[in-house]
């Protein structure tokens, strides 16, 4: 990313109280050595199909598919490092600035709404895609991505475990207190599709007192609840329809303990 973006991420930031700077992230890259690689092939197989056809022998075309399918691969990593050259994250105290699609979103950790989801990509290799759609300061949405495993992607960042943890660990530790206080003078909380209140959460589908919840999880891109030795409570939820996941299950950790 150029300096005069860099240096406006961080002057958003200054201008909306984020504090000190945490993390520097850039959008990923495939790796130099493997475009080189595809590159190196497609000219070898290209050479060889030629040699082949002079000899009088069909068996060039094998190497000139082999040729297309390296040229295509080279091409399709050269874009995605052009693109993702453009995109920048960064992390703060008590936020972060995003430089996505040419434009600056920033977002304070205290007042967004984090609506997270994955895909996992089963194969050979295998790999795992999150999205993060957030809430800036002016109200307008962002979408960060990344992948652990496989390759580089058009569009998402670099070392997805560092900023996705972090990101998900400051919107909880900024917004759990607040959450806290509201439940423990008898209020209900909304978390999208869920909702919870000191004795019992529930969804439109139906209501599970805390104390017959054995336990929660997430998993296979559901929120699920554990009563009576089951995981098929009538108020397990997509994952993507709960804001703010990881502050919800905290409260879910938290009022489990309580009612036990």
């Amino acid at each position: 990313m150029a300096g005069d973006a860099a240096n406006e991420m961080d002057a958003a930031a200054q201008r909306a109280g984020l504090g000190t700077r945490r993390g520097v992230y850039a959008g990923a890259q495939p790796d130099g050595g493997s475009i080189r690689f595809s590159l190196v092939s497609a000219v070898v197989c290209a050479v060889l199909a030629v040699v082949l056809f002079a000899a009088g022998t069909a068996f060039g075309l094998f190497f000139v598919l082999i040729a297309v399918i390296a040229v295509c691969i080279w091409i399709s990593e050269l874009s995605t490092a052009s693109k993702n050259a453009n995109l920048g994250l960064r992390l703060y105290d008590r936020g972060l600035v995003a430089a996505v699609k040419g434009r600056v979103h920033t977002v304070r950790y205290d007042s967004t709404q984090v609506r997270r989801s994955s895909v996992r990509h089963t194969g050979v290799t295998g790999w795992t895609d999150y999205t993060y759609k957030l809430t800036d300061i002016d109200g307008g949405q962002v979408t960060l991505e990344g992948r652990e495993g496989g390759t580089p992607g058009t569009g998402r960042f670099e070392r997805h475990p560092e900023w996705g943890t972090a990101l998900q660990e400051g919107v909880t530790a900024a917004q759990l207190p607040a959450v806290a206080d509201r439940l423990n003078a008898g209020q209900r909380v909304e978390f999208g599709k869920i909702w919870a209140t000191r004795d019992e959460v529930g969804s439109a589908r139906g209501t599970v007192r805390w104390q017959d919840v054995e336990d929660v999880r997430f998993a296979q891109g559901f929120v699920e609840f554990r009563v009576g030795g089951k995981w098929r409570s009538p108020v397990n939820v997509a994952v993507g329809a709960v804001p703010n996941l990881y502050v919800f299950l905290s409260v879910a950790d938290q009022l489990r303990g309580r009612v036990r």
